[in-house]
């Protein structure tokens, strides 16, 4: 949840369009204002990175040959992903 800065990590599991612009209403406050579509662009950008980190989670898997994913794919596949994601955006 490094780049969903006003998402709480434990709600990204049930993440849907309402809770992402109630987060961004609450930790905004006022002081900000946002274009018309800008809560579909975070929760679309959200979901792409969620399965972004799922994709590669499941590669590292494969590479040591396990049928289950564990932590330390889904935390070598964060370090990718985060570096992809940082650098992009």
């Amino acid at each position: 949840c490094f780049m969903f800065f006003f998402l709480d990590c434990n709600m990204v599991g049930k993440l849907s369009l309402s809770k992402v612009r109630k987060a961004m209403r609450e930790k905004a406050k006022g002081s900000i204002r946002l274009e018309k579509n800008v809560d579909m662009l975070v929760y679309l950008e959200c979901i792409l990175y969620l399965k972004e980190i799922a994709r590669h989670s499941r590669t590292q898997a494969q590479l040591t040959e396990m049928k289950t994913v564990q932590a330390a794919h889904v935390e070598r596949a964060l370090t990718k992903v985060n570096a992809k994601f940082t650098t992009t955006s």
